[in-house]
């Protein structure tokens, strides 16, 4: 599936996205950090995908690494961080308040990809997988007939 990523901030370098990393304690997997350094910001085309029980969730766009976007991935974290498990980090959102997210809880190498319902109170309850990494994500992308 061809991806078109709409609205991109600025393309980064690297070195911006490993400042980041440093701060939150962890190493992004290196398939989205290739696809951050040239889309963050940015919403992909096909965004809708499935997981668990849901179906058409939608992909709304990639959190931001220029610390002057509303999405910037830190402030992001500041703000929801207290509700997420420890080693939980969000990377994208949904138009709806949710996030998608890394968990490196279990594996910091490669970590899964779950979705946070916000409107879940409960910590272990509010995450959900969609996927076993960020390829994988991107691979689960399609148009639904209703588009």
């Amino acid at each position: 599936m061809n991806i078109e990523w709409k609205f991109a901030d600025d393309p980064i370098e690297e070195s911006v996205i490993k400042g980041i990393q440093k701060k939150l304690g962890i190493a992004f997997p290196e398939d989205y950090i290739q696809c951050a350094i040239r889309n963050h910001g940015g919403s992909p085309r096909p965004k809708v995908y499935d997981f668990s029980d849901r179906k058409e969730a939608v992909f709304g766009s990639l959190l931001s690494f220029d610390e002057h976007e509303p999405t910037f991935i830190l402030d992001v974290y500041d703000a929801i961080g207290k509700r997420l498990p420890d080693k939980v980090i969000p990377f994208a959102e949904d138009p709806f308040g949710n996030y998608l997210c890394f968990d490196f809880r279990d594996k910091e190498s490669n970590p899964t990809v779950v979705f946070w319902d916000h409107e879940q109170p409960n910590r272990k309850t509010s995450l959900s997988k969609v996927c076993n990494n960020f390829t994988e994500l991107l691979n689960k992308l399609y148009k639904p007939d209703w588009m």
